[in-house]
C-alpha cells in the first residue's frame, strides 16, 4: 500500500513531497524523515530624518511615517528630555522611533547627530526631511528691518539646512533611491511675489523669513545639480494651523488658517514617495503636488 513522505517546514507546517493522488490519500510513511528548514525573512526599513519634528509640520511628519511599517523615523529636536512625549506616539509594526538633538542655529549638531544615529547602527538614511525653521520677528517694512533678526532668520531657515545636508550626505549615499526634501514657503517664490503682496493687501510679508526661505530654495537647486543620484524636492507645505500659521493669521486679520497640518504632511508623504529624480527633482512644488514657479 502506497504511503506518504513530508517535507516539514517547521512550526507544525508539512509539506507533501508528492503530486501524486493514490499517495496524499495514503497514510504516512513509518519511515518518513522529517528535515526541519527555518526560512528567515529580514524587512528592509526606510529610514527618515525630519527636523523641527516635537510641534507643527514636523510633528506630522513624525506622526504620518511612525504611522507606517518598517521605517526607522529619526526625528530631531531641540531638547530631548522636554520631548519624552513623542516616545508614546503610535508606532506601527516594524517601526522605530528615534530621537536626536539638533539645535537650528548650531551648525556642528547635525554632524554630531549622524555620529549618533552611526553609533546606533543606522549607517543609510532614505530620506532627509529639513523642516526646522523660524518665521523671525516681527513683521515690519524693510525701512524698519531689523538686521541682526534678519542674520539669524537666514542663519536657521537657510545656513542650518546647508550643515544638515552636509553631515547627513554620507547617509544618504548609502541609499539606493535616496531624497531630500527642503520645507520652504510660498513666500518664496519670486515669480508670485507681486501676486501674493497684492493678495496681502500690501501688507508687509517679513523681508528675513522670505528671503532666507528664497536662500534654501537656491542651496536645494545647488544640492540637486551637484548630486545626480539624489532626488530634491523643495515644497511648500500651505498655510497650516501651526503656531507659526496662527500667528501669520492673526497679522492677516483671518480667524484661522486654511489647512491642517496632519492632512497636508500625508499629502506631501504622498508626494515624496511618488518623487523621481527624473520628474520632480530641482523643482518646487505645492504640498498636494503642483508645481510653483520659483
Amino acid at each position: 500500500m502506497p504511503c506518504r513522505n513530508y517535507l516539514s517546514l517547521g512550526d507544525g507546517i508539512d509539506v507533501l513531497e508528492s503530486h501524486d493522488w493514490d499517495q496524499a490519500l495514503a497514510p504516512p510513511c513509518p519511515s518518513t524523515h522529517y528535515i526541519t528548514i527555518t526560512i528567515t525573512i529580514t524587512m528592509s526599513t526606510t529610514n527618515v530624518l525630519i527636523t523641527g519634528a516635537n510641534r507643527g509640520v514636523g510633528l506630522a511628519f513624525l506622526q504620518t511615517y511612525l504611522a507606517q511599517p518598517n521605517h526607522i523615523v529619526i526625528g530631531s529636536v531641540r531638547d530631548i528630555a522636554r520631548s519624552s512625549n513623542l516616545n508614546d506616539l503610535p508606532v506601527a509594526l516594524g517601526s522605530k522611533l528615534v530621537l536626536v538633538k539638533i539645535e537650528s542655529s548650531s551648525f556642528s549638531d547635525p554632524a554630531e547627530a549622524v555620529g549618533e544615529l552611526k553609533a546606533l547602527g543606522i549607517s543609510r538614511l532614505d530620506i532627509v526631511i529639513a523642516n526646522a525653521g523660524v518665521a523671525g520677528g516681527a513683521v515690519v517694512p524693510a525701512t524698519n528691518g531689523d538686521a541682526d533678526d534678519f542674520l539669524n532668520t537666514l542663519a536657521i531657515n537657510a545656513v542650518g539646512p546647508l550643515a544638515l545636508f552636509a553631515a547627513t550626505w554620507p547617509l544618504l549615499e548609502q541609499a539606493v533611491k535616496p531624497k531630500w526634501v527642503s520645507i520652504s514657503s510660498a513666500v518664496a517664490s519670486l515669480a508670485n511675489h507681486e501676486a501674493m503682496f497684492a493678495g496681502m493687501g500690501g501688507r508687509p510679508m517679513g523681508a528675513g523669513y522670505g528671503a532666507s526661505k528664497a536662500a534654501l530654495n537656491h542651496l536645494s537647486l545647488n544640492i540637486h545639480s551637484e548630486n545626480p543620484k539624489l532626488t530634491v524636492l523643495v515644497v511648500d507645505p500651505g498655510f497650516l494651523d501651526t503656531d507659526m500659521g496662527n500667528r501669520g493669521a492673526k497679522i492677516l486679520g483671518i480667524e484661522k488658517p486654511p489647512h491642517n497640518a496632519g492632512d497636508n504632511a500625508k499629502a506631501m508623504v504622498k508626494l515624496v514617495d511618488a518623487a523621481t529624480r527624473e520628474t520632480h527633482s530641482g523643482k518646487f512644488w505645492t504640498f498636494d503636488s503642483k508645481e510653483v514657479p520659483w
